[in-house]
């Protein structure tokens, strides 16, 4: 797949509505609440790229209370909780993609946070 080339969203949205059914197993309720938000909140049509932005952002507006989109206070069970909490379901995306997404894109997606955390190491590694 090409990281540029969009898909609809709309069979992804209604999984993430319904996560609890394509990724059963999981210890971290908040990963299915986290399922929900994005769901309300992803555009039509996505490229993994822009899906890698829509969560990080999902999870900042969290963190901070406030949609950056509307600026309007966000009223979820996701607000407010213990930085490790949003890193923990930062953990998750990439299991959350291959639940919702065509293969392709999930594999793509993978790739690219593959090589944001090479490109974070590398970095951190190579600091003074």
């Amino acid at each position: 797949m090409n990281t540029h080339q969009e898909i609809s969203t709309l069979e992804s949205k209604q999984k993430l509505e319904n996560l609890r059914t394509y990724f059963p197993g999981t210890t971290n309720e908040l990963v299915y609440a986290f399922g929900l938000y994005l769901a309300s909140r992803l555009n039509s049509h996505l490229t993994p790229i822009k899906f890698m932005r829509e969560c990080a952002m999902a999870l900042y507006d969290l963190e901070k209370g406030v949609d950056g989109y509307e600026e309007k206070l966000i009223m979820n069970t996701l607000v407010g909780l213990p930085f490790q909490t949003y890193t923990a379901l930062c953990n998750e995306i990439p299991n959350i993609a291959d639940a919702v997404f065509p293969p392709d894109f999930a594999r793509e997606f993978r790739a690219i946070i593959e090589k944001i955390y090479q490109e974070a190491f590398v970095a951190y590694t190579t600091q003074k």
